[in-house]
């Protein structure tokens, strides 16, 4: 009996297996689970459809930027390149030899002191005494480039105007150098007592 029982269960559970409502609720199960799965895979998709589109959006901004930098980086260098030549001719020209000097301030007319004047320099400006007999080691149109100048004292300039502007020098033999305004040689040599 208990044979006849447990075929008669799997009979029914056949049956039941078999009943179109069933198969319609598993079929219904399935396509809906299907459904959900597409949607899903849908807006997946449409999400990493939005975050390509978004990093090309992204790649392309950031290559703008790129040539932009480029271009900019470029006028600079020429911009540096310019003002580089414009301050080695600047050097260069400032690198004058000295016979053009020479040629220069022989073109120019001759400057001399009076006697006031020059009681007027030594009065404010005092010179060692000469620690040899010889003269002046800077002579009259001699280049003074690379001494260190000052500039004339304003009582100077105050009694002898002409001198405004100029700055001076004393050599090792206590010769008193004056350079005029925008000048870079001697333009007077005042000896010393």
């Amino acid at each position: 009996m208990f044979d006849v029982s447990a075929s008669m269960f799997d009979v029914r559970m056949r049956a039941r297996a078999l009943d179109p409502r069933a198969m319609r609720i598993a079929a219904a199960i399935v396509v809906a689970a299907a459904a959900v799965g597409a949607v899903a895979a849908g807006a997946l998709a449409l999400t990493a459809r939005g975050e390509l589109k978004s990093l090309r959006l992204e790649v392309a901004a950031a290559r703008d930027e790129a040539a932009i930098a480029r271009q900019r980086t470029a006028s600079l260098e020429q911009q540096l390149d310019a003002v580089a030549q414009k301050f080695e001719q600047v050097a260069a020209n400032r690198q004058v030899p000295a016979e053009p000097v020479a040629e220069a301030r022989s073109e120019r007319p001759a400057f001399r002191l009076t006697q006031e004047e020059k009681q007027l320099v030594r009065s404010y400006i005092k010179a060692s005494p000469a620690t040899s007999d010889a003269g002046a080691t800077i002579s009259v149109g001699g280049d003074l480039h690379h001494m260190p100048l000052l500039p004339l004292p304003a009582q100077i300039v105050g009694h002898a105007p002409r001198l405004g502007g100029g700055r001076f020098t004393v050599d090792r033999n206590g010769a008193i150098v004056i350079s005029l305004r925008n000048s870079q040689v001697a333009d007077a040599v005042i000896q010393p007592n």
